[in-house]
């Protein structure tokens, strides 16, 4: 019996008595075990897996932190990108408006270096019939500048010259008064119906900043006819940027006008016009807000305010007066002075 495992088992019923062998004992015995150690693996497994768990939740939360800050910076980094590309557009803008501008200011040194000489030569001729005649030397003449000072002396030597003989040119025959008319550009080269922009600094309607306006803008329909306000030549048509379609017309004595934003012109380069005879109809070309005539008065290198020679009146004396820069006194002998040889070429 020593070989064998007895169970007994008791009930109700009474007590039952099962033999068993010692391998079987002994299977028992590891299966007991073996269910222990399961028992105990799945307990560990469990505790790990637990921990794994907690470790992967914490990584989750820490990946959802991240994931929120980063989506904190993009939004930041595009509002960034937005403020750059409309600083960018801005700049872009501002670079057209500076080109734009320096294209303009071009055209203007150019255009005064063109007609400082060209009215260098009439100058000449002005100081040869003052009795003025000192020889230039055009070599060291390097700029526009350097040029506009010196006709600007010459101006001055001119008034100087003139008002020697003041009192002998305040006395105008009717003639001389009409000739000084045909040889100024006097009067309104059109029918308008108001002024828009005055002569002088204003609020620029596109740009929307202070700048200086050198004429005065007409408003009037399109198609308008204007007129030469004085005798003179064609000496410049064709498109200038800015000012459209655009006229230039060089008179006596140094005086010019410019029309600008016209829709024709009717008149050629190098023809001779005469005052009250039609040059061109008003139009909307260039850089505009509505259909009108820029109009510029010139005198050798200054722009003049157009209005005082708009309203131009019959009492010479008080026009020298409100127009500044002009040598009148010079301009009159001179006047009176061709007056007279013309006369005497008559008479012959």
């Amino acid at each position: 019996m020593k070989n064998k495992f007895i169970v007994t088992i008791t009930d109700i019923h009474g007590s039952r008595q099962y033999t068993l062998n010692l391998i079987v004992k002994r299977l028992l015995w590891w299966l007991v075990a073996l269910v222990a150690l399961t028992i105990a693996g799945t307990y560990s497994l469990n505790l790990y897996l637990n921990e794994r768990l907690q470790e992967m939740e914490r990584q989750k939360n820490q990946l959802i932190r991240e994931q929120i800050r980063l989506k904190k910076e993009n939004s930041a980094i595009l509002l960034e990108k937005r403020r750059l590309e409309a600083l960018n557009f801005s700049l872009l803008a501002r670079q057209q408006e500076l080109i734009q501008e320096n294209s303009m200011l071009q055209d203007s040194i150019r255009e005064q270096r063109e007609a400082l000489n060209s009215l260098n030569g009439q100058l000449k001729e002005v100081e040869k019939i003052l009795g003025i005649e000192d020889e230039i030397d055009e070599a060291n003449i390097s700029s526009s500048s350097s040029l506009a000072n010196l006709l600007q002396n010459r101006i001055e030597q001119i008034k100087e010259k003139g008002h020697e003989n003041l009192r002998e040119v305040r006395k105008l025959t009717k003639r001389e008064r009409k000739l000084l008319e045909r040889s100024v550009p006097t009067g309104r080269p059109l029918k308008y119906r108001r002024v828009s922009a005055p002569f002088g600094y204003r609020l620029h309607p596109i740009y929307q900043k202070k700048m200086f306006h050198f004429g005065i803008d007409l408003v009037a329909p399109i198609g308008t006819p204007i007129y030469a306000p004085a005798d003179g030549v064609v000496f410049f048509r064709g498109v200038k940027s800015g000012y459209g379609k655009f006229l230039l017309l060089n008179h006596p004595f140094g005086f010019s006008t410019a029309y600008g934003h016209l829709s024709r012109i009717v008149v050629r380069q190098g023809e001779f016009v005469q005052k009250g005879e039609l040059i061109a109809y008003v139009g909307n070309t260039g850089r505009t807000t509505g259909p009108h005539l820029h109009y510029e008065v010139r005198y050798l290198s200054y722009w003049l305010d157009p209005s005082k020679f708009i309203n131009w009146r019959r009492d010479t004396f008080s026009n020298f007066e409100r127009i500044g820069r002009v040598d009148w006194q010079g301009l009159l002998k001179l006047l009176r002075k061709r007056y007279y040889l013309s006369q005497k070429v008559g008479k012959r």
